[in-house]
């Protein structure tokens, strides 16, 4: 159990610092203009930039996906381990 929630949350993790910094970086090169108002950075460029953080973001995903899995696995065999009661429960109160 303590894999899977490691798995999902440093997926979680560096899916949002990757997609933050790839954010920052493209409005970065986005408001980059020259002297003539023209922009510094073809469309192009900025793909080639940010193609490391999207593989990051491509690895995290699969990483939390793979923890998910793990999840439900781990769910499945806890709802089938259940066993039958022989007998029914008996309560008794705290004061008795």
């Amino acid at each position: 159990m303590g894999i899977q929630f490691w798995m999902q949350t440093t997926g979680v993790v560096l899916y949002f610092t990757s997609m933050w910094v790839a954010g920052i970086t493209q409005g970065m090169m986005w408001r980059a203009v020259d002297e003539y108002g023209n922009l510094v950075y073809s469309f192009i460029d900025t793909v080639t930039v940010l193609h490391p953080y999207y593989t990051i973001r491509g690895i995290s995903g699969v990483l939390y996906l793979s923890g998910f899995i793990l999840f439900a696995y781990n769910m499945y065999k806890t709802i089938t381990a259940g066993k039958e009661l022989t007998e029914e429960p008996q309560f008794r109160t705290p004061m008795a």
